[in-house]
């Protein structure tokens, strides 16, 4: 994961310790991990970032990244717009 400040607040990007955000949502662990325990540790990490004020948490490698967040260019969308309820 890596924590990046923007004009929005933190943005966490949360690469391979969520792929999807289901596996944050219904405590799902992705299929491929070496320990059980740790991927856990991660989820709770990450919720627990995801409480902060002015903090958004991108699943790693989700779908829904491109449809929650505009296109700025083809291929690249814009993670400190606005995040449309779901």
């Amino acid at each position: 994961m890596v924590q990046v400040n923007s004009v929005v607040g933190e943005v966490v990007l949360a690469s391979d310790a969520a792929h999807y955000y289901e596996e944050l949502e219904y405590d799902r662990p992705f299929n491929l991990f070496t320990s059980l325990p740790d991927m856990y540790q991660a989820y709770d990490i990450v919720r627990d970032l995801a409480t902060r004020p002015q903090t958004r948490v991108i699943a790693g490698h989700d779908p829904l990244v491109r449809a929650m967040f505009p296109e700025v260019r083809p291929e690249c969308v814009d993670l400190t717009a606005p995040v449309p309820s779901r």
